[in-house]
């Protein structure tokens, strides 16, 4: 990128990374409210699903809008809140699938990563 100068205050891309997540204000007021599914895999596995509960009833055949966040992400992830937070005002049908590694639900012993790493 031609001409662009990091703040003083905030040198180099780590720190440039780093300080949103941690300083930023993802919203105002309340967190969005999500309700999760478990959706079973044909292979014995699973992915959770994380619907966003809308502001206000949607009209008959709203369209879907999916986040895919990265694998260390969920919908607890600020970027993931923020978004949501943007798009409950819209007339979609919003869900973010969640492929937690961090600890979470794929390492179980009914998961398939589990299973394959401990064999």
């Amino acid at each position: 990128m031609q001409g662009y100068r990091a703040p003083h205050w905030l040198p180099g891309g780590n720190l440039q990374t780093i300080w949103p997540a941690l300083f930023s204000s993802r919203f105002e007021g309340g967190p969005p409210a999500f309700e999760r599914e478990r959706w079973r895999t044909p292979d014995g596995d699973f992915i959770d699903v994380d619907f966003l509960q809308p502001a206000s009833p949607l009209p008959a055949g709203a369209p879907w809008l999916v986040l895919f966040h990265g694998l260390e992400g969920s919908s607890q992830s600020h970027y993931a809140q923020a978004f949501a937070h943007w798009i409950i005002s819209l007339p979609t049908q919003d869900l973010i699938a969640s492929f937690q590694v961090n600890g979470s639900s794929l390492f179980t012993p009914d998961s398939v990563p589990y299973r394959v790493a401990h064999r």
